[in-house]
């Protein structure tokens, strides 16, 4: 993969960026469409040491369009039988896709045309992309990616004057944020150096108590980096009682929207309900700092009774939906691949996911 890196132009037209490059990266990105935390080069950098991936986005400007493409690949963990090495992508944590300055399908496909090409030239074989359910970037993607819905979520319209956020509040969350005040509960801004010392203790806490997936776990790296980032790229909201920092969370800033990424609650405090308090100030700072939309995000399941998705669905009425996009680019080598996972696990059934032989195997005994 250090080669991969070197290889800075390998499209015949379009061309490909580093997120290393931060200042050609974001460049390109204003071009596409208003910078949104989730495209940016610090976002993929940060992606790069959570998933372990490398982080380029296509570029391809001319015939007065863009099109701006980030995504993340990785060599495929097991090799055909005659040792070609394999890639596969997917989006970064979050939610991202193509965007483009036009959605005309004809000015569409030849601006994917090189990209194409040269995922037919470099050996990937599939591609998994999370759409951006603000932005619509499903109606970016390929002529050869296959679209799905995945699930429903959550925004708050922060662009209303405050007393207008408060009262379209269902009466029971009103009374809620009132009972956290009323216990005591305040909020203030986090500083970088807090990321570890105060978010990461208690985030970890919540995953604990959650019996959270290995996926839901993000490393010191991670968080290092973050808090080296400019401060106007995210926000750390905390919530306490007494100087006792309960509960806590994550928020980034684009120019337009306010996303909701991690957050955790002493499990031990819950009953003061300082995450509809942390809610409720996340929307009145994302109003304050004059952006549009308070992404909340939707549930930890695809579930209709999901318990994630109606906290967050108590706070609007709003909905977005999310996508995402799946894109085999070398059938017969895909399909090798699968078979070859299927064979060492000892499965006869293929799970749903497009990049599952990513599967550890079974160990064996």
């Amino acid at each position: 993969m250090d080669m991969f890196r070197r290889e800075a132009d390998l499209a015949t037209d379009g061309h490909f960026i580093s997120a290393l490059d931060s200042e050609k990266w974001d460049g390109a990105l204003s071009a596409a469409a208003r910078p949104d935390s989730y495209f940016s080069a610090a976002y993929h950098r940060l992606s790069e040491i959570d998933s372990g991936r490398q982080a380029y986005a296509y570029v391809y400007q001319g015939q007065g369009q863009a099109l701006f493409h980030p995504f993340l690949i990785a060599q495929v963990p097991l090799e055909l039988s005659d040792g070609k090495v394999l890639y596969d992508i997917e989006s970064c944590y979050g939610y991202s896709g193509p965007l483009s300055t036009t959605n005309d399908p004809v000015i569409l496909c030849q601006l994917w045309e090189p990209y194409l090409d040269w995922c037919q030239k470099k050996g990937v074989v599939a591609e998994v992309t999370k759409c951006h359910p603000l932005l619509k970037t499903e109606q970016f993607v390929s002529e050869k990616t296959r679209i799905l819905r995945n699930r429903e979520m959550v925004y708050i319209d922060v662009s209303k004057p405050e007393d207008v956020l408060w009262t379209n509040y269902p009466p029971s969350q009103r009374t809620t944020i009132r009972q956290a005040l009323k216990n005591g509960l305040t909020s203030r801004l986090g500083a970088p150096d807090e990321l570890k010392s105060v978010f990461l203790p208690i985030y970890q806490s919540t995953m604990n108590f959650v019996s959270a997936s290995d996926r839901y776990y993000f490393s010191e790296p991670y968080f290092d980096f973050l808090a080296g980032v400019p401060e106007s790229f995210f926000d750390l909201l905390i919530i306490e009682k007494e100087s006792r920092s309960m509960a806590a969370a994550l928020f980034f800033k684009g120019s337009d929207f306010y996303h909701y990424h991690l957050s955790g609650s002493l499990p031990e405090f819950r009953d003061f309900r300082p995450n509809n308090l942390l809610l409720h100030e996340a929307s009145l700072r994302a109003h304050r700092l004059g952006l549009t939309k308070f992404h909340l995000g939707g549930g930890r399941t695809t579930a209709t009774d999901d318990a994630l998705f109606k906290f967050k669905a108590s706070f609007s009425n709003l909905r977005a939906e999310f996508h995402i996009g799946e894109t085999i680019h070398q059938p017969e080598a895909y399909e090798q691949v699968c078979q070859n996972w299927l064979r060492q696990a000892a499965q006869a059934e293929r799970p749903a996911s497009l990049l599952f032989y990513r599967t550890p195997l079974p160990s064996s005994t």
